[in-house]
């Protein structure tokens, strides 16, 4: 008698353990069932978050719509991920990136745009600011360099005409000071940031 009373102990034992079991993982049974609505369930609205006056209620995993307090909202956090792209991108430009206007004493003469990707070949392009809507008023800047506290670069502002070679050194200003040597002679220019 002792045996079968054992027995049923067991038994009842193990059936209590199953039912444990199957009761833990109903819920998680029941979210891992397809949906009526599998388009709804992509498309959710974003989480909200309480007001900071209102009372703080627990969220389950199982509600759609809610955050827990503190957490961002999906367009927040989308807003944030862009905001940090863009910091990053930036933080990986050189000091010269940007644009530049070419000046001599009697004004500006060319409108320089100047990509410094950190450790990657200068490139640039230029626009004859004197010349605006001619045919060869712009073009690419060649052979742009900056050796140490030296910029220099090259263009060729009329087709197949004569190259303007400019060397510049840094001013005190932030800028660049040095000369321009064209077809016309040898000028003073300065090159600051527009």
């Amino acid at each position: 008698m002792a045996r079968r009373v054992e027995g049923r102990g067991r038994d009842g034992l193990r059936r209590g353990a199953a039912a444990l079991a199957l009761a833990l993982a109903a819920p998680a049974f029941a979210l891992a069932q397809p949906s009526a609505d599998p388009i709804g369930d992509l498309i959710a609205p974003p989480p909200t978050t309480p007001a900071p006056g209102e009372a703080q209620t627990p969220v389950f995993v199982d509600q759609t719509g809610r955050a827990p307090p503190g957490q961002m909202s999906s367009e927040s956090a989308y807003e944030s991920r862009l905001r940090a792209s863009f910091a990053a991108a930036q933080g990986l430009q050189g000091p010269l990136d940007g644009r530049w206007i070419l000046a001599g004493p009697d004004g500006d003469l060319y409108a320089v745009q100047i990509v410094d990707a950190g450790g990657r070949p200068l490139e640039g392009a230029w626009r004859d600011l004197r010349r605006k809507g001619a045919l060869v008023s712009t073009g690419f800047l060649s052979d742009i360099a900056r050796d140490g506290s030296t910029l220099t670069f090259s263009f060729q502002p009329r087709g197949d005409g004569p190259i303007v070679s400019v060397a510049l050194s840094p001013n005190v200003a932030g800028g660049w000071t040095g000369e321009m040597t064209s077809a016309e002679g040898r000028r003073t220019v300065s090159l600051r940031r527009d």
